[in-house]
């Protein structure tokens, strides 16, 4: 029917009420499309459509009894509806007389309705459900009642009791109410022979209560679009496998999913299509099939919905559906059946997340439905510490209930910046500092850092924030509550702290770096850094390996190392003009180096890293080993400290590793778990026997050298102190130069080649000078090009998720 012109239309203004109804069945029985307006201000021209008039209908509710029109041309244009707008601008649908009384003949069929049926119409009749409802009973020529006041258990209630209904038909959201109040039903329920569910989400635990509670019903729930009404009918008062489904489809409907697992419609219900500039533009494609912006699964010939393409959160690479979540976190705790929903808003690491709506009704709910929500995110691979909230006294929907969550989005206010003076983007409270990091309002005072589920990249984030507001870092501030936070001097301090870790980070690449710049007598650095991993790694991930997230940790750590290799390695088959498989999948230091040198390429450092890393996944992947962690941390990790120290000694007689300079996971898991072992170490005496064993290690790996100085030395820091006081002009560069470490590691022997070969210098000053810079340079710009984004999408490969793009 496209480029078919609309002519003879009518305009009639939508409201819910019974005249409404008679109006349209009297334009359908004349032959005049009928255009359902929001107003009377709308212009007599509707997306290119002439009205010859337009008709205001007057407010009239109350018990009705209609005659359905008989039509002869099905062909004709019927009505013009338009979508009901939960996101973006309503859409102009045409629909034919034949596709109306298609979808009322299958709803009296699934609903084996008759004359006798007397419905109390809870959905607004002049939106699709409630206005189906209408055409359904005027098909049987039974009664229909429009409640003056809306839905109504109460009133509900007294006509069952006074034997005036026998039939309901709500959207979800009423229900609820309903179920809510099912006391008012105990002696009338069964007085109910019909009930029709509108096609919003619905659990298959609600359902089963609605059954239960009518248990003479017969309970049909649709799945359906203003183009394509009804197009699935799942009867609940039969069905038991399936009741999660929205069912299957009936009589001459068929339903598939195309590659993006969206489902697409296929029948004589469906619409003519969309109008534009007065003309009809079919929707189907060429074999007839109507694409809809839903995602679905089908399974067993049951269709179940998984949410709208629309409300999709895209978070760090993973897609996840609003609705899923809603329906997994109230499958969860059933007290959750109602008062919060989930939309999305943009974030600065993972593009979207999810954004928790809370009903004040329900606020004293709100840290369940967070702590549930984050739960239930961390078994798709995202681990988030916290998420942001919005409270409201109701959430914003359709006439039939359809939660608008754009709407929602668009009324969160996010704490983006911290709020400043005129002179100063400081903040002006530790509260404030928290909001700012955890992006939410109306923080505890009783709650801490470590309490609101901080992570490596929100500690750094306001650790560097507090540090501005107190003039200094308080100790131990992550344990402190936003009061005794609060509680604390505030001081203007010439100089600035720098965590011993980060310190150390800095100084151990710089040393590698003078190291091969020509310094020969200060390397070792490369030693440390492999036990501040080990500490880094305890800091920030014990929590989540410990609680069984394993390999995505693992991961999430490792990506951080493979980004500056993978990018050098590429850079290296190009200028070769060469490729090596050994070098992508990371073993090349098992390879005997023929000549070559050891230190420029392959970069063992990040290969024996990274195969331990994958080593410890391994060791924690048994429940038994992370339960016996979980009962003494630092007990165990000093255990595995002294198996890691007796495997380094014994592992050259086993197996003869001088050729390939010791360079593989045995010979170095010691150092790593040394770092471990050191962050777990609390009590003096705890810090004392792990120093120890640190000096006894340094000594054991090459003899008393330089690189026992490293180990010995760095691990007393870490171990006795906690910040090392700086100049406020040092404290940046230190920073940067920290974070950027492997970059550095990995760039650093290209640069410092570049004032020999193009200036003629050969002096180490200045080698270290441009190895540092233009390692930092690669570091800027691809941290800036977000190469880290991508990379976080390679897990939704591995794990199951609601749904696949």
């Amino acid at each position: 029917m496209s480029g078919k012109r609309i002519k003879n239309a009518v305009g009639l203004i939508s409201v819910n009420s019974i005249d409404y109804v008679e109006k349209l069945f009297n334009l359908y029985e004349c032959g005049q499309p009928a255009v359902l307006l929001k107003d009377v201000t709308e212009n007599k021209k509707i997306n290119g459509i002439s009205l010859t008039r337009i008709i205001e209908p007057k407010i009239k509710t109350g018990w009705f009894s209609l005659r359905y029109p008989a039509i002869a041309l099905k062909e004709e244009i019927a009505q013009v509806s338009f979508t009901s707008g939960t996101e973006g601008e309503p859409k102009a649908i045409a629909i034919t007389h034949g596709a109306l009384d298609n979808t009322a003949t299958r709803l009296v069929d699934a609903m084996h309705m008759d004359k006798s049926i007397k419905e109390y119409i809870g959905a607004p009749v002049n939106f699709s459900f409630g206005l189906g409802r209408c055409r359904a009973i005027a098909k049987v020529q039974g009664k229909g009642y429009l409640p003056p006041n809306g839905f109504d258990p109460i009133e509900i209630s007294r006509m069952l009791a006074n034997n005036e209904i026998n039939a309901i038909s709500a959207v979800p959201t009423l229900w609820r109410i309903l179920l809510e109040n099912k006391k008012y039903f105990d002696k009338t329920a069964d007085r109910i022979k019909w009930i029709e569910i509108g096609s919003q989400y619905m659990s298959r635990d609600e359902k089963a209560e609605l059954r239960k509670l009518f248990p003479s019903a017969k309970i049909i729930q649709h799945y359906g679009l203003t183009e394509a009404s009804r197009t699935t009918f799942l009867d609940v008062s039969l069905e038991n496998g399936a009741l999660e489904s929205v069912g299957k489809p009936s009589s001459s409907i068929e339903v598939k999913l195309n590659s993006d697992s969206k489902v697409c419609i296929k029948g004589p219900h469906l619409c003519s299509g969309i109008v534009i500039n007065g003309e009809v533009h079919s929707l189907c494609d060429k074999d007839g099939w109507f694409e809809t912006s839903d995602f679905g699964e089908i399974n067993n010939g049951f269709l179940y919905y998984k949410g709208r393409a629309d409300d999709i959160i895209n978070c760090g690479g993973i897609k996840l559906s609003p609705e899923a979540l809603e329906r997994e976190v109230r499958h969860e705790v059933s007290e959750l059946q109602a008062g919060f929903c989930i939309s999305k808003v943009e974030d600065e690491e993972r593009g979207e997340i999810p954004l928790i709506a809370v009903l004040k009704s329900y606020s004293d709910k709100q840290s369940l439905i967070e702590k549930v929500t984050i739960n239930e995110l961390k078994k798709l691979g995202l681990n988030i510490s916290s998420l942001p909230i919005l409270t409201l006294d109701e959430f914003p929907a359709t006439a039939t209930g359809k939660i608008q969550r754009k709407l929602i989005t668009a009324k969160y206010k996010p704490i983006s910046t911290l709020k400043s003076g005129r002179k100063t983007n400081k903040a002006t409270s530790v509260k404030e500092v928290f909001e700012h990091i955890f992006k939410k309002e109306n923080i505890n005072q009783d709650s801490s850092f470590n309490a609101l589920g901080g992570d490596s990249l929100s500690y750094v984030k306001a650790s560097i924030a507090l540090e501005e507001y107190f003039g200094y870092l308080p100790q131990d501030w992550n344990h402190l509550s936003i009061a005794e936070l609060d509680a604390k001097e505030i001081k203007n301090t010439k100089s600035k702290s720098v965590e011993t870790n980060v310190m150390l980070r800095c100084i151990a690449i710089l040393a590698v770096v003078i190291g091969h710049s020509g310094v020969s007598f200060i390397g070792g650095g490369t030693q440390l850094l492999i036990v501040l991993v080990g500490f880094s790694l305890a800091r920030f991930q014990s929590k989540n390996i410990l609680s069984g997230d394993v390999w995505s940790s693992i991961y999430k750590y490792s990506i951080k190392i493979l980004i500056p290799y993978m990018i050098l390695v590429v850079s290296y088959f190009i200028w070769k003009e060469s490729f090596s498989l050994d070098r992508i999948l990371l073993y090349t230091n098992y390879l005997p180096f023929e000549g070559r040198s050891p230190v420029i390429f392959p970069a063992w450092f990040i290969q024996v890293l990274l195969q331990s890393l994958v080593l410890l996944g391994l060791l924690f992947s048994f429940k038994r080993v992370r339960d016996a962690f979980r009962r003494d941390l630092w007990l165990m990790s000093y255990l595995f400290l002294m198996v890691f120290i007796l495997l380094r000694i014994t592992f050259p007689y086993i197996y003869d590793t001088n050729y390939l300079y010791q360079r593989v996971p045995p010979i170095y898991l010691a150092s790593l778990w040394l770092g471990w072992a050191i962050f777990f170490s609390k009590s003096s005496q705890q810090k004392a026997v792990t120093f120890i064993t640190a000096i006894v290690l340094s000594f054991e790996h090459l003899g008393v050298s330089l690189i026992s100085l490293w180990i010995s030395v760095g691990s007393f820091l870490l171990l006795y102190k906690d910040s090392i006081k700086v100049p406020r002009i040092l404290k940046v560069s230190l920073t940067i130069i920290a974070a950027a470490t492997f970059y550095i590691y990995l760039f650093h022997m290209i640069f410092i080649h570049i004032p020999e070969s193009l200036l003629k210098l050969n002096s180490p000053l200045i080698n270290t000078i441009f190895g540092v810079l233009g390692s930092l340079l690669v570091w800027y710009l691809f941290d800036k090009l977000e190469i880290h984004r991508f990379l976080f999408e390679i897990p939704k490969h591995i794990k199951k998720l609601n749904y696949r793009t």
